[in-house]
């Protein structure tokens, strides 16, 4: 399970910002909300099954976001080039490396990793097991200089292979040190396939392979008032005109003979007679037939299902788009349920559906706002860090009304329109 996460010197972030999801001493209201939300550690501990986060457009949201996807794909793709995208409208930090760190449970252990780089190379990286409240030094770097603890790895063994913008973690992987090998595929398992066109992407191909998710699927998209009973996958060769969604979907692909071929998925609809009776089926396109709530639909119950049954962390930008608010809700109740502590499933969304701002459904440490300062700079800061905040408030209507800040006051937008010419007309 994801316990931190922090980042500094990335896109709007420029000081450090940190998202935890270990609970907080405050109670909710009613004890069950309490219980629904959090999974108890053995050390007494509970760590939270969801955070959501708020702000104004433009304020860092979808940024928090960003850096949480760009430190998983770092770790476990190993880009080219290193991600650096450091802020740039103070001087002092437009050369500054970026910083990532999680504290991240393992196996029932407890590690922090974080790795301080630029565009060229990597300034610093380092690993510590988190025993008792103690930290131990796993590995500490500065630049090509590591120090390795003896329980880990022969150090001269492993250092001959660094390189300025090769990550040391990788290093102790290729080596079969097991620690770093179940930290790079716990980073696997923060899954963002949840956020734009991967969702479906990644959908398709369950619903193509007939995997065991393809039943669990249906019944969630038929429960959520979707009048879909079952769902296929049809691949055929590419003709006519490409759509662009079926580009950024991912789901065009060359068969063994080089030729361009496009997998869709069909979803079965019952029809009925003009009495009203069943009268057979009918399938129609996803892509071409559906709504775009119904493909987003389709896509995140399979990625979320998944998550769910595998004790996944997933994380999506803008969980509302194109989805209704019930939706949204029924969605995030989905990791309240026992199956999702019992997996240690966890889902961190940005979304502006403020009807998920419930004491009745969510924890004042589960709620985030990001903000900007005048200089551009983005804050992240949970309710719970907001004094004087009582259990039982309508957060949804003090949230809106500005009490607790990530909203904007753009003030009278009618004024930026010209008057209309009284005679004539504009040139």
């Amino acid at each position: 399970m994801l316990l931190e996460f922090t980042v500094r010197n990335f896109r709007s972030i420029a000081e450090a910002v940190t998202l935890s999801m270990v609970a907080s001493d405050q109670k909710a209201r009613d004890p069950e909300t309490d219980a629904a939300n959090c999974i108890e550690l053995p050390d007494g501990r509970r760590v939270l099954t969801s955070a959501l986060i708020y702000g104004a457009n433009a304020s860092g949201k979808s940024n928090v976001y960003k850096a949480l996807a760009t430190f998983r794909h770092m770790v476990t793709e190993r880009p080219v080039r290193l991600p650096a995208e450091p802020f740039r409208l103070r001087t002092d930090l437009r050369d500054a490396p970026t910083e990532f760190e999680v504290v991240l449970l393992l196996d029932d252990h407890e590690y922090r990793y974080g790795v301080e780089f630029t565009a060229e190379a990597i300034i610093g990286e380092w690993l510590f097991a988190i025993v008792d409240g103690e930290e131990r030094p796993l590995f500490e770097r500065v630049e090509q200089s590591v120090t390795v603890s003896p329980t880990l790895a022969d150090a001269a063994q492993l250092t001959r292979f660094m390189a300025p913008e090769k990550l040391f973690l990788w290093v102790a992987h290729e080596f079969n040190v097991q620690v770093a090998r179940r930290l790079v595929a716990r980073f696997g398992r923060i899954s963002d396939n949840a956020s734009g066109a991967k969702a479906l992407q990644w959908t398709t191909r369950q619903i193509e392979r007939k995997t065991t998710l393809v039943g669990p699927i249906v019944e969630l998209v038929s429960r959520l008032d979707v009048d879909i009973e079952g769902l296929s996958a049809k691949t055929a060769p590419l003709e006519g005109f490409i759509s662009s969604q079926s580009i950024a979907s991912g789901r065009l692909r060359l068969d063994d003979d080089g030729r361009m071929e496009v997998t869709d998925i069909e979803t079965l609809h019952r029809v009925h007679g003009a009495d009203g009776r069943p009268a057979g089926t009918v399938r129609f396109s996803l892509e071409e037939h559906e709504s775009s709530g119904t493909q987003k639909l389709v896509g995140l119950a399979g990625v979320l299902i998944d998550a769910i049954t595998r004790g996944l962390t997933v994380i999506i930008d803008e969980l509302d788009a194109r989805l209704h608010p019930n939706l949204s809700r029924e969605l995030l109740a989905l990791f309240r349920s026992p199956q999702a502590r019992a997996s240690g499933a966890q889902l961190i969304a940005t979304t502006h559906d403020t009807h998920l701002l419930d004491h009745r459904t969510l924890r004042r440490d589960q709620i985030w706002f990001t903000e900007k300062n005048r200089r551009g700079e983005t804050t992240l800061f949970s309710l719970a860090d907001i004094k004087g905040v009582r259990n039982d408030e309508r957060y949804e209507k003090r949230y809106l009304s500005g009490r607790y800040g990530g909203v904007p006051f753009p003030g009278d937008l009618a004024s930026v329109i010209p008057r209309a010419e009284e005679e004539g007309d504009p040139e």
